[in-house]
């Protein structure tokens, strides 16, 4: 590990650390499981995984794409944010940041010009903003990601079917050591855009509206009037709020009528309870998960809210998008008649989404928590599992009876 990776280390705090759910691994659970993904697309090689635990070496160079390849999201990250909030919205024109990208915002006093720095993007430099204000835009607003491939399918298709225009800002992703990331995102944005065109025969210019732009050769002044505008009018606003809540307060203080003191405090609490609802409600909206039971009744496994997280994003964007379930890749298991119910698809799925009825002696699927990680199929002796695509949405709602077991009565 040389010098600049211990710097890191060290200057990144534990929150940026990786996190393990080692219940939602399908090498784990069995070593019969097909699934190697992390280990051999890891950039680093920084991933063992032995019969017991998962281990993350010192290579790791937190760049975080196993979060987002894992189909069971066994890595996570205290510092989680949703993918859709790194996106910067201009108009009609969304854009993606790539980490390799980097801004070196310094100005030049004088006549305007442009230049380009070997290391940076391509600026366009105005007296309109000192250099201060091109940093604080670059640091504070303008937020990257890994790879492409960490954006969620969900939001490429509302993007495209709100015709927006995606830009990737990248540099050479063909020789990009994320390669692989890349190319599993191109096959899906084509599939993606396959699927629209099919649905829609009026967005035959859709693949238009799917740009990679390199970042030497983007025009950065073309949005960064609009950022500044608005992170100026955004602390207009905040300054405002601040002032009117200091009168208010100051206002209050002075005030010796106990029945406004005591309707005060009251609204204040209610206040309260209201903006720790509207946060939980943002981040975690258990009560309107389809699995909310399951959630809140698995005390004795330790919960993976990454999971959570994402499979409630997918099912919500199906919920409100019945036409578009094709276009998204999942598939769920089917059950043929020779099995034998051994109990291994059940007792092994990581997700619990196969479980046994034992009152009805029937082999349950819940949807909502099946990832298609396909450890069912692998490590099912007689080959009675297969997975299928879903077909339309009654296929996805509700738990389900795979296969009922025929009791025969002999006399």
């Amino acid at each position: 590990m040389n010098l600049l990776r211990i710097i890191d280390k060290i200057i990144s705090s534990s929150e940026n650390s990786i996190i393990i759910n080692e219940d939602y691994c399908v090498r784990l659970k069995s070593p019969m499981s097909s699934c190697y993904v992390c280990i051999n697309k890891c950039p680093e090689q920084a991933i063992e995984i032995n019969d017991s635990n998962i281990k993350i070496s010192d290579k790791c160079s937190l760049c975080k794409l196993c979060i987002n390849i894992c189909p069971n999201f066994v890595f996570d990250s205290k510092e989680f944010f949703d993918i859709s909030d790194k996106a910067f919205i201009n108009e009609n024109k969304i854009y993606y940041f790539c980490s390799k990208v980097k801004f070196k915002l310094n100005v030049d006093s004088g006549a305007n010009h442009n230049s380009t720095d070997d290391n940076g993007a391509k600026l366009n430099k105005s007296d309109n903003f000192n250099e201060k204000e091109l940093n604080l835009i670059a640091e504070n607003l303008i937020k990257v990601i890994s790879c492409i491939n960490e954006i969620d399918n969900t939001d490429i298709i509302k993007h495209l079917k709100n015709n927006k225009e995606i830009n990737f800002i990248t540099d050479d992703c063909k020789v990009c050591n994320y390669n692989f990331f890349y190319k599993n995102k191109i096959k899906n944005i084509n599939r993606i855009s396959a699927g629209l065109l099919a649905l829609d025969d009026n967005k035959h210019d859709i693949l238009e509206k799917i740009k990679f732009v390199d970042y030497n050769k983007f025009d950065f002044l073309s949005i960064i009037s609009n950022i500044s505008n608005n992170k100026k009018n955004e602390d207009k606003k905040s300054e405002t709020i601040l002032n009117s809540k200091a009168i208010n307060k100051s206002d209050n203080n002075n005030s010796n009528d106990d029945c406004s003191q005591r309707r005060l405090f009251f609204q204040e609490v209610s206040k309260t309870i209201k903006e720790n609802a509207v946060k939980l409600a943002k981040n975690f909206p258990i009560e309107e998960l389809p699995f909310n039971e399951f959630f809140l009744s698995n005390d004795d496994k330790k919960l993976n809210k990454l999971f959570f997280k994402k499979r409630f994003k997918l099912f919500n964007f199906i919920k409100y998008n019945p036409d578009c379930l094709a276009l998204l890749d999942i598939k769920l298991p089917s059950i043929n008649k020779n099995c034998v119910f051994c109990t291994n698809c059940w007792e092994f799925c990581p997700t619990r989404a196969l479980t046994h009825n034992n009152k009805n002696n029937a082999i349950m699927l819940n949807p909502y928590l099946c990832t298609g990680c396909n450890l069912c199929k692998d490590i099912c002796s007689f080959g009675a599992i297969k997975m299928n695509k879903p077909k339309n949405l009654n296929d996805i709602s509700g738990e389900k009876i795979l296969l009922k077991k025929i009791q025969l009565n002999f006399q």
